[in-house]
């Protein structure tokens, strides 16, 4: 994890340094490339210092400190962008890992692996076909939620018509609402694990719903961004819980599988999406979520009844 943070760290750096082009682009793909190994460690780290019972909030914990620094940080970052300069960004970015290296090292005690797992035995779980339901499952639920969510600030300002300052006044708070989301997600986890996975596309379908309705009434839609961004993140958690559940003897790569197939949900959804406000307007994009959920709906039928649930 360390190790991680400082490649973090130097790949912003360099970015800072250049300005070719190219070589920026290089150094951008480091970090991506390293970010499902951070957080496939961060959420079995988490849980290490809970009961076993009470694994669902320390993911929660990793969600939230996530979501507070997409919601926050990439503003944020791009106010520093705006303000000073595109470098600077880099810098401040920089800086954010290494405070977050200084505190790993100092706050998160040795975890040493006492029971090494060979990359056979990891992949072996990729032979469980009710995992690749669960995959594909996660990947529609995913695609779902950013097909309708990459263009939130085009829905906002082009059908509710709010300003650009408004749009980003509630973009962060669909991102503060989003850290209780992810908090309230991870205790319905511990009490009722099947109930939540099975309630959460209904309850997101519903709210896309009430968008779509509302979508051109200022006052409510305020209202209603607020109660999206509640259940939208809270979706981030119960996704890994139910892509985890069927590989928990190899959580550290069943954690890889689950963000990387989450950041192949955002480019599906954040492309389906786009096809949909190209060819029938901003006002679709709704449909597009709504298509993607009744398919991970039908993939969750199809598991109970050939597996059952975890």
């Amino acid at each position: 994890m360390a190790s991680v943070l400082a490649l973090f760290a130097i790949a912003n750096l360099l970015s800072a340094a250049t300005p070719n082009f190219s070589v920026r682009l290089i150094v951008r793909i480091l970090p991506a490339f390293l970010h499902p190994v951070y957080f496939s460690l961060a959420f079995v780290a988490a849980a290490s210092f809970f009961p076993i019972e009470q694994k669902s909030k320390a993911t929660a914990y990793v969600f939230t400190g996530g979501t507070v620094g997409m919601f926050l940080g990439v503003p944020f970052t791009s106010f520093i962008a705006d303000q000073f300069s595109l470098e600077a960004s880099f810098l401040f970015s920089a800086t954010l890992n290494l405070i977050a290296l200084i505190g790993l090292l100092i706050w998160v005690p040795s975890m040493p692996v006492t029971a090494k797992l060979s990359y056979k035995e990891q992949l072996g779980v990729l032979a469980k076909p009710q995992l690749w339901l669960n995959i594909v499952t996660v990947c529609l639920t995913i695609s779902a939620m950013f097909a309708v969510f990459s263009y939130f600030a085009e829905y906002l300002g082009q059908i509710t018509k709010m300003s650009g300052n408004l749009i980003s006044t509630m973009l962060i708070l669909f991102g503060a609402s989003g850290v209780l989301g992810n908090l309230q997600a991870g205790r319905l986890l511990n009490r009722h694990v099947v109930k939540t996975t099975l309630l959460y596309p209904a309850v997101l379908a519903l709210t896309y719903l009430i968008v779509f309705w509302g979508g051109a009434y200022l006052i409510p839609m305020m209202i209603i961004v607020i109660v999206w961004g509640f259940i939208h993140t809270g979706g981030f958690i119960i996704n890994q819980n139910w892509l985890a559940s069927e590989a928990s003897e190899a959580p550290e790569f069943a954690n890889s599988l689950f963000v990387s197939f989450s950041n192949l949900g955002i480019a599906i959804g954040t492309a389906s999406g786009g096809q949909f406000l190209l060819h029938m307007g901003t006002h679709q994009i709704i449909w597009g979520g709504l298509m993607f959920l009744a398919l991970a709906v039908t993939l969750m039928v199809a598991k109970k009844k050939w597996y059952g649930f975890r």
